[in-house]
């Protein structure tokens, strides 16, 4: 993810959800991962309800769904290194 695409999630506050309703720290001054199951089923379900307009931002959030449900199917965890 470029600093520009981590800004745009940013400013729409996709991070601040996840780290409200999980307990993580997804910022661009840490580093942090998600492996426990529950977190990831509860971050995806987060995620699939975020509506924007921008189809940038809309596309960049799929690309996190991905990697979301590909680690809650192989049982890993999702890594954020900013």
């Amino acid at each position: 993810m470029t600093e520009e695409q981590f800004k745009k999630l940013d400013f729409s506050g996709v991070f601040s959800g996840l780290n409200d309703i999980i307990g993580s720290c997804i910022d661009d001054f840490e580093d942090e991962s998600i492996k426990n199951g529950e977190q990831l089923g509860i971050g995806l379900i987060y995620l699939k309800k975020i509506y924007t307009k921008d189809d940038i931002t809309a596309n960049l959030i799929e690309k996190i769904i991905f990697i979301f449900q590909e680690a809650l199917s192989r049982k890993t965890g999702v890594y954020f290194y900013f």
